[in-house]
């Protein structure tokens, strides 16, 4: 009788420690899977945000050649943009926004006034392109197009050279704020 119950007592300890160790497996692999995920989503909020800062870029280099003559922003943008002057890549701000919500949501207080300016230099791209006028920009900045961009930037806008330079001061600076909550963020996964 001894030597049945070490030898049943010997079984249940072999299969709890082999249930252990299964259980112990199984969440480390699940814990390294989330974080791979979590690494591969963050380096693609990376890429997604270095894309919508070259549109920016070309954009804004498009906007300054059209209207003031001068010629912007070609040492930082990529070199097929500059020689294709009328070029704009893709603006990937919505799966920008998306990979934010859904993987990285601690970087969402980072994007309002990053989205607005995007949204902006849509319009200001969208209304330039349809009419080739800087007159009709300004009208619109007095106003009837683009008071919500006063109400967000906290400054009056009263014609497009404005919109600008307060672009291309403001955005750089949103940009890097992104980049580096999403560099800590990235160091702590």
């Amino acid at each position: 009788m001894d030597q049945g119950l070490v030898s049943i007592t010997t079984n249940i300890v072999s299969v709890a420690g082999a249930l252990t160790a299964v259980l112990i497996g199984s969440r480390f692999a699940r814990s390294n899977d989330r974080r791979k995920k979590i690494r591969d989503s963050l380096e693609e909020i990376y890429k997604l945000s270095n894309q919508v800062n070259i549109w920016l870029h070309v954009n804004l280099r498009y906007l300054y050649k059209e209207i003031n003559k001068e010629d912007r922003y070609y040492g930082v943008i990529p070199p097929e943009y500059v020689e294709q002057y009328a070029k704009v890549p893709d603006c990937p701000i919505d799966q920008l926004e998306m990979l934010v919500s859904f993987d990285a949501p601690s970087l969402k207080k980072y994007l309002p006034e990053y989205l607005f300016i995007v949204s902006e230099m849509r319009a200001v791209r969208h209304t330039y392109d349809t009419h080739k006028s800087e007159d009709t920009l300004n009208y619109y900045f007095f106003g009837v197009f683009f008071s919500k961009y006063e109400q967000m930037s906290g400054k009056e806008v009263n014609s497009i050279d404005e919109f600008l330079q307060y672009v291309s001061s403001k955005f750089p600076k949103l940009h890097e704020e992104l980049r580096t909550a999403l560099n800590n963020l990235a160091q702590k996964n």
